[in-house]
């Protein structure tokens, strides 16, 4: 099971755990789609991008004068309602107005897209920008729609293959034809190939494939479609196989479906609920699966809720490996990016801070190119530069919440951090962090891994010693503070406490029943799957979310944004002793809920965000 599938699992047992109406959960699920016009679900988002690049060479070769792009919502059209998917394209279009317009970006339909798609969204921008019937193709012929548009692509195709033909001296009239694919474009294709002559010998969609030797009759096979949405049960040809379509005996294949991927940096922006708003978005530049970013937008939603910071969720970045790229290369990326989202990001509505493979530096390129736009605006962003209006605390954050929420589940137990034995997964930001706080305050930290190795020491290891080798050489496995091993086997190394602080999907139904720790406190995002968590739970370890865990980095973000509105820079103490008091307040209010619905602490976290984010929604009526 992936991040996302977990994830939203979750939410949905918190929802029956409280009662949720279902008008409610399903007006809670819906904006968790990937704003990617082209509303498909499960699609690479490889895929999208290629398929952008593509529509610029494509424009090139016909001798269009326009540049190309591609994008849209990330949704099943066939499992939403019309007005579902009237407010979603409306809700887009109004977050997309001010980047599309007559002489910028011209939308048209795509796959699970059509003409009522394109007059919804000709409709919401002219609210903003007055009647500009030229700012979509492919809209309603009422509405200033082109004769003919319908059939265009497919009309193109046969012209292309006809042209192609006559290169070799042949024509469609007699040849047999495979087509893949039987959506617009593919059956405008085998209409207008049957018209002239040809013998399409199989055709397939998504119901399934048929073949017929001596042709199939389409105009036949279109009114069959119409009626019944389905090729598999047409009688003018034989089932096959749809994946030896491809490989059939003909003298012509089109494939008119979906196709491959492309492209090294794609820009990824998944905008997901604002029942509190502003959102917050962690912003990354890291390859990660494109689940995992969305089960971390929904994941921010409910972290938030639960130390209750007045922010929604959600998680964009930038598809790129940051240490195969110079300084020079990253700030570009990052300044371009930001030219593509500064108007859907603001000190009142999204407010983006560093995650994996981003930085202080990085929120400061993000602040200035903002800034070009917008005037120089400080708390648009989070986790910059002290210089620049960042918190002091904010780089320690998210390890220190990590340390208050441990005491906190330790108090529970009658137990502290003083004497205790701990092992930490990770020793990028947080888990330094949290290995520096735990040394300070008695705790005998005897292993710690990260990407170079794993090292142990069942005396304890020295933590100043440590950190300042590894700024120094940038390497753990090169410690002569301890002895090396199989980082595989830290996670199952004997110890009081287990921290993980690195990747999602660390602990999972191989190893945990392996797991000797007491206690795992989750620093990272997703590091126990839900398998390795009903084993732990079985062995009675004790496993405190990373909803709640990790919550630091997000409510000190918080902190920032309000000390840049006010315009008044608070002291470290300060920001300390109030993260202080907002994890514990967190860890109460999550034990409460606890023993009102009799569940653990994950499902206590979850119920106490989701029931925040609920009363939010429903209060502001977005559950009609």
């Amino acid at each position: 099971m992936n991040a996302l599938a977990a994830t939203t699992r979750n939410f949905r047992h918190a929802s029956r755990l409280l009662g949720i109406d279902s008008k409610v959960e399903k007006s809670l699920l819906i904006p968790f789609r990937e704003v990617k016009v082209l509303m498909l679900s499960l699609v690479e988002h490889d895929e999208v991008n290629a398929l952008a690049q593509l529509m610029t060479w494509k424009t090139a070769v016909v001798n269009v004068p326009y540049g190309g792009a591609k994008g849209g919502i990330g949704c099943s059209p066939k499992d939403l309602s019309m007005s579902e998917l009237e407010r979603l394209t409306r809700i887009f279009t109004q977050k997309i107005h001010d980047l599309i317009g007559v002489n910028v970006d011209v939308p048209a339909p795509d796959m699970g897209t059509n003409a009522q798609t394109m007059a919804w969204m000709l409709d919401e921008y002219s609210k903003f920008h007055g009647y500009s019937p030229a700012v979509v193709t492919g809209k309603p012929i009422d509405l200033g729609g082109s004769l003919g548009r319908e059939a265009a692509t497919g009309r193109g195709v046969v012209f292309a293959t006809e042209a192609l033909l006559a290169e070799y001296g042949k024509e469609i009239k007699g040849l047999t034809f495979v087509i893949q694919g039987f959506g617009n474009v593919g059956a405008w294709v085998a209409r207008l190939i049957h018209e002239r002559g040809g013998k399409i010998i199989a055709v397939s969609d998504v119901t399934g494939a048929i073949k017929n030797p001596d042709g199939i009759d389409i105009p036949t096979l279109l009114k069959h479609k119409e009626t019944t949405g389905s090729l598999s049960s047409f009688d003018g040809g034989d089932k096959m196989n749809a994946d030896e379509l491809l490989v059939h005996e003909c003298d012509v294949l089109i494939p008119c479906a979906l196709g491959g991927v492309l492209n090294r940096y794609n820009l990824i922006y998944p905008k997901v609920l604002q029942s509190d708003a502003p959102l917050f978005i962690g912003i990354s530049q890291i390859v990660v699966e494109h689940d995992e970013v969305n089960a971390l937008a929904q994941l921010m939603t409910w972290k938030t809720a639960v130390v209750n910071v007045p922010y929604g969720g959600a998680k964009g970045g930038i598809g790129c490996s940051p240490k195969d790229l110079s300084m020079s290369e990253l700030e570009r990326l990052t300044r371009i990016f930001t030219q593509k989202i500064h108007d859907l990001i603001g000190v009142n509505v999204d407010v983006p801070a560093p995650d994996m493979g981003t930085n202080a530096q990085t929120m400061a390129w993000m602040l200035d190119e903002y800034s070009k736009f917008h005037g120089y605006s400080p708390a648009v962003v989070t986790g910059k530069p002290i210089d620049l209006g960042g918190s002091l605390g904010r780089e320690a954050a998210t390890g220190r919440g990590v340390v208050f929420a441990t005491e906190a589940l330790l108090a529970e137990y009658g137990k502290e951090i003083k004497g205790l034995t701990f092992v930490i997964q990770g020793f990028g930001n947080v888990g330094a962090w949290v290995a520096r706080l735990i040394h300070e305050r008695g705790g005998k930290i005897i292993a710690v891994s990260d990407v170079t190795g794993a090292i142990k020491n069942p005396d304890g290891i020295d933590i100043p010693t440590l950190l300042k080798h590894k700024e120094t050489t940038g390497s753990l496995s090169s410690f002569d503070g301890g002895d090396k091993m199989n980082a595989d086997e830290l996670l199952v190394h004997e110890c009081d406490v287990l921290i993980p602080c690195a990747l999602g999907g660390v602990l999972n139904r191989e190893n945990a029943g392996d797991v000797k720790a007491k206690f795992v406190i989750e620093g990272a995002n997703h590091p126990t799957d839900p398998e390795a968590d009903e084993i732990l739970s079985k062995k009675g370890v004790i496993v405190l979310p990373d909803i709640y865990a990790n919550g630091g980095g997000v409510t000190v973000s918080y902190f920032e944004w309000v000390q840049n509105i006010q315009g008044f820079m608070w002291d470290e103490e300060k920001v300390n002793t109030e993260l202080k008091r907002y994890m514990t307040l967190a860890f109460r209010d999550i034990k409460n809920m606890c023993k009102t619905h009799e569940c653990n602490l994950r499902m206590g976290a979850f119920t106490l965000g989701v029931n925040r984010v609920a009363r939010a929604t429903v209060l502001r009526g977005w559950e009609a």
